[in-house]
């Protein structure tokens, strides 16, 4: 009994802290899409095709359910993230949306981007992506999207890329333990022999983009 209340106290105090910062995310979009045209609702058809959202992982954590089974969760954070270009049919030969997400100092970008930005009304962002979408699922630019824009229980498909972990030695990559830090050689058991190129045994670890598809309905 006391470890379920201890449970259902720390999700709680968990999840009043995910409700407070999504009600001051949602604040702040509302400040800033004061300008932005209003939304005109379209039906949804088979063929639609709507963008994507860009967003951080913040973390992983268990939510509880009404029997008391845990499910594990990934928190993503959506923080600024504004349409930045849209390209329609007539004039790129394709549709699709460009998204900006974060911020960053006007001095850490070029000119060019900040002039790209401008044209949209949008501040400096971090990370740009494009997705391509149907006709009938274009945003105008400047529209800030948030969490709201997928519905509760949708199956989504979701790409991450890891952080790149540079030069690395074999104590890292293929768990050698060495010998001890005091009255001893230095690093001369911490060799290896050629690695390849590429591959699980590279010295450099790529940046890996791993995506997770939707399961099967």
């Amino acid at each position: 009994m006391l470890l379920s209340r201890a449970l259902s106290r720390a999700q709680g105090s968990t999840w009043m802290q995910l409700q407070k910062h999504a009600a001051m995310s949602s604040t702040s979009a509302a400040a800033t899409t004061t300008s932005a045209p209003a939304l005109e609702l379209k039906p949804w058809t088979p063929e639609s095709k709507r963008t994507g959202l860009l967003a951080v992982k913040q973390g992983c954590m268990h939510i509880y359910d009404d029997w008391g089974m845990a499910h594990p969760v990934t928190v993503l954070q959506v923080e600024e993230c504004q349409v930045t270009q849209v390209k329609t049919k007539d004039v790129h030969g394709f549709s699709s949306i460009q998204l900006g997400v974060g911020l960053r100092k006007e001095r850490n970008v070029t000119k060019p981007v900040l002039g790209h930005l401008a044209k949209a009304g949008v501040p400096a962002k971090r990370e740009l992506h494009e997705f391509r979408v149907s006709d009938d699922a274009l945003i105008p630019a400047g529209t800030t999207l948030n969490a709201l824009h997928f519905s509760p229980g949708q199956y989504v498909d979701v790409c991450g890329k890891s952080k790149g972990k540079g030069f690395q030695g074999v104590m890292k990559r293929h768990n050698f333990a060495g010998q001890p830090a005091s009255h001893g050689p230095r690093q001369s058991v911490e060799g290896q022999e050629d690695a390849w190129a590429h591959g699980e045994q590279a010295r450099h670890p790529r940046q890996l983009v791993d995506s997770q598809d939707r399961p099967p309905t």
